[in-house]
């Protein structure tokens, strides 16, 4: 084993532990060590019951998804952020009319309340592990919503996060995204049986930079309590250490945040060479305070690399006008010098109700990205405007990038980025 890690720091401890270790997926770097604390299982489902009034029954599953809804929107109004952004997309997908007409048929055939949802959220998660690849590590996110609907219709309390009173490592075989923006500050680690690198627990851990190992087999054979190493870098969990050994490594993290918090200036590799240092946002929430307006040796980026707009359309009924655009995009450009904008990625594999766009058996590679321009010009016409006369005000250098791949066909066509002097390929 190395002894050390720019990225890690120094190894102390034993990273074997009494005993022994687990090995998983590293996504989110950092060390931690405390007592392990499992997530509860999710709500059992009874045996069916009779059923003498469907309607009541389908009106008790729609109560269901009404609350879970609900509860996800006020959930993302207290995080903010990403985090908001995910938790808003999720509340729609509770608020979906085909999910809903999904539970009506199902009690219409004599189901209750809970096994419809369970039916109905069973056969949509089906369908989306089918297609593979990071559309199938979505299907997770339905099992919340399912628990938490069915849980609605039972008359149960949602499931949520353990609160003991003291600092823990969170254990579970998944984390919802909802659980993961709830998180507080009593949490060190986590660590999760399920999962990749591209799940919303992993998204979300990486944001709040807290360490997190994914795909981590037998850990949920672990008994609450005990004291385990999670290294969010290389993914091992060392078990069994001991108290001594658990505040070498919290000590050991708190080094390495205050040298990382202490790196200042443009990013360059070791020998050197200048690589700019640039960040993947979701709004100007997500920015450093001092991304801009202060000494360049003293910025800790150089820009954004990645500006993701559609978090400001994922949680609307109706686009967000040109004024509302405009001033989201005026608050990044005042903050930063170099900004890369995603125009809006969506389509039928991120559904908005705003766009109305049928449903297709493979949305992956369907109407998406740009693509949606050549039936709803108007959606990318006041993206692009907004873009370009908030971009010229504050006079940071800004490019469009427009999420759809090059095609057989590839053409440009005119749209309102031909206008302010720049082309649009799709």
């Amino acid at each position: 084993m190395p002894d050390g890690d720019p990225r890690t720091g120094p190894r102390t401890g034993p990273w074997t532990g009494s005993a022994g270790r687990l090995a998983g997926l590293g996504v989110s770097q950092g060390r931690a060590a405390g007592p392990v604390i499992r997530l509860a299982e999710p709500p059992r489902l009874p045996p069916p019951r009779a059923v003498t009034d469907p309607r009541a029954e389908a009106a008790g599953a729609a109560k269901a998804l009404e609350a879970v809804a609900a509860e996800l929107n006020r959930r993302a109004l207290a995080a903010g952020g990403e985090a908001a952004g995910i938790l808003e997309a999720l509340a729609m997908i509770a608020e979906d009319p085909l999910l809903l007409a999904e539970t009506e048929r199902l009690t219409g055939e004599g189901a209750d309340a809970a096994h419809a949802l369970d039916a109905a959220f069973a056969h949509h998660r089906e369908a989306l592990a089918a297609l593979g690849g990071y559309l199938a590590e979505r299907a997770a996110d339905l099992d919340d919503l399912r628990n938490r609907a069915v849980a609605c219709a039972l008359g149960l309390p949602m499931p949520g996060l353990p609160a003991p009173g003291h600092p823990y490592v969170l254990v579970a075989a998944d984390l919802s995204p909802a659980d993961t923006a709830g998180l507080g500050p009593e949490v060190l680690a986590l660590v999760t049986e399920r999962g990749g690198p591209t799940s919303h627990t992993a998204i979300l851990a990486r944001g709040r930079g807290l360490p997190a190992v994914v795909a981590c087999a037998g850990v949920l054979d672990l008994d609450d309590g005990t004291v385990i190493g999670v290294d969010g870098g290389t993914g091992e969990v060392a078990v069994g250490l001991t108290e001594e050994e658990a505040a070498g490594v919290a000590g050991a993290e708190r080094s390495r945040r205050a040298r990382l918090g202490a790196s200042r200036g443009p990013g360059r590799t070791a020998d050197g060479h200048p690589v700019k240092l640039l960040l993947n946002i979701g709004s100007a929430a997500d920015l450093a305070a001092d991304a801009r307006g202060t000494d360049p040796e003293e910025a800790t980026s150089e820009g954004v690399g990645l500006f993701r707009t559609e978090f400001l359309f994922l949680d609307r009924r109706q686009a967000p006008s040109f004024e509302e655009q405009a001033a989201a995009y005026a608050e990044v450009f005042a903050r930063a010098e170099h900004v890369i904008v995603r125009t809006l990625d969506a389509g039928t594999d991120k559904p908005l109700p705003f766009l109305g766009l049928p449903a297709e058996q493979n949305p992956a590679l369907g109407v998406r990205g740009l693509r949606v321009d050549r039936l709803l010009p108007d959606v990318l016409d006041t993206q692009l405007g907004a873009i370009a006369a908030t971009s010229s005000a504050s006079a940071p250098t800004t490019w469009p990038s427009t999420p759809s791949p090059p095609t057989a066909s590839t053409r440009p066509w005119p749209t309102s980025s031909t206008r302010a002097g720049r082309r649009c390929w799709s």
